[in-house]
């Protein structure tokens, strides 16, 4: 059960007392996330300057959101999220920071890989975009299909929760959410960066929305389409987007298959299917399909070959003999040995006839 928070919404640095050496790399919007002493189970995060004033409204607005949603919705944002429950700040109207839940010990495992040193660290995301051989490599358990699906409806619950409430998450990648390979649960972090309605258009590297232009804000229909593109990658393992594409048609799941397909390949952004679709897919239960517009499956990329180079056979040392076994060193080696053996014939007189001038000279 996660720790109970029992200070205000509302906090200044002092209410928390000294922080404990942050747990993070200065990163994004924040210069480190400190435990709290005074409240086992807690951070601090710390922003690199203090928010504007309609952040900071946005903030307040996010920390008192779970008063007046749903007890379904509760038990998602406690169980899943790190969701903010303070507002850390000198001045009402310029947050400092957050307080947020700490990440339970199950997100967390013991990476054992070949040649290494054993390492304990947070399972993100990024390791169920993974074949079972990945899973190998970095020494961890490999999952069945049916465990990436049930982290993914964990992941999609949260995301469908923002979406209802009109809330941006923009930034949906590998490095975002964590999951425990003992109960398949997951905890999406950075939460105080969700806006209302619309937010910066933030994402890494392959996961720009194609038809929301970099210059734009995201918005629901944005996250939408990245829910999805995490979703089919750590279904299928695969990490490039056209070979999750095709991957998608061997999960023997085509309801499931449909609504990830038209929600990644829709020609209109506002046609993408809602992520309740998604969830309910998830869950094994029909997709009701309206039309929905679709751009033409992208070829499947050719598959990936690792050469194989043969080892060669160290070089031995010719035998040197009669019989059998000297003929079966084959003409070119007999030749070598003999020209080998003439050498050192020569060498052997030249000194001997040194040896014999110098004497003489003596």
């Amino acid at each position: 059960m996660a720790a109970q928070w029992n200070l205000p919404a509302l906090v200044s640095l002092a209410d928390l007392g000294p922080l404990d050496e942050s747990i993070s790399q200065a990163a994004g919007e924040s210069v480190g996330i400190h435990p709290v002493s005074r409240q086992p189970g807690w951070l601090v995060k710390v922003y690199k300057a203090p928010l504007p004033g309609e952040e900071t409204k946005h903030l307040t607005e996010l920390v008192n959101l779970p008063s007046i949603a749903s007890d379904e919705e509760r038990a998602v944002i406690a169980a899943s999220t790190s969701w903010p429950v303070a507002v850390v700040a000198d001045d009402p109207s310029r947050a400092l920071g957050c307080v947020i839940p700490a990440a339970a010990a199950k997100f967390r495992t013991t990476f054992r890989p070949p040649g290494g040193p054993p390492a304990e660290r947070a399972l993100e995301i990024d390791f169920l975009a993974l074949k079972d051989d990945g899973f190998a490599r970095r020494g961890i358990a490999a999952v069945t299909a049916e465990q990436r699906r049930a982290v993914c409806r964990n992941l999609v619950a949260v995301a469908e929760l923002l979406d209802r409430h009109r809330l941006v998450y923009s930034d949906w990648s590998y490095s975002n959410a964590f999951w425990s390979a003992t109960d398949h649960s997951v905890f999406v972090i950075d939460i105080d960066g969700c806006a209302p309605v619309r937010a910066p258009n933030v994402y890494q590297p392959n996961w720009d929305d194609p038809l929301t232009p970099r210059s734009e804000p995201a918005d629901r229909h944005t996250d939408r389409y990245r829910v999805a593109l995490l979703v089919a990658r750590c279904l299928t393992g695969e990490r490039d987007r056209n070979r999750a594409l095709h991957a998608l048609g061997d999960l023997q799941a085509p309801a499931l298959s449909e609504v990830l397909l038209d929600i990644l390949l829709s020609t209109e952004r506002v046609a993408r299917p809602s992520l309740t679709a998604l969830r309910v897919a998830l869950a094994g239960q029909s997709y009701v399909r309206f039309p929905v517009p679709r751009a033409p499956l992208p070829p499947r990329p050719p598959a990936i070959t690792v050469p194989t180079v043969p080892i060669q056979p160290a070089a031995r040392p010719t035998p040197v003999g009669t019989g059998a076994g000297a003929g079966a060193t084959g003409s070119g080696d007999g030749m070598r040995t003999a020209t080998a053996i003439a050498a050192g014939v020569i060498v052997v007189l030249v000194i001997a006839l040194c040896l014999a001038i110098a004497i003489a000279g003596s």
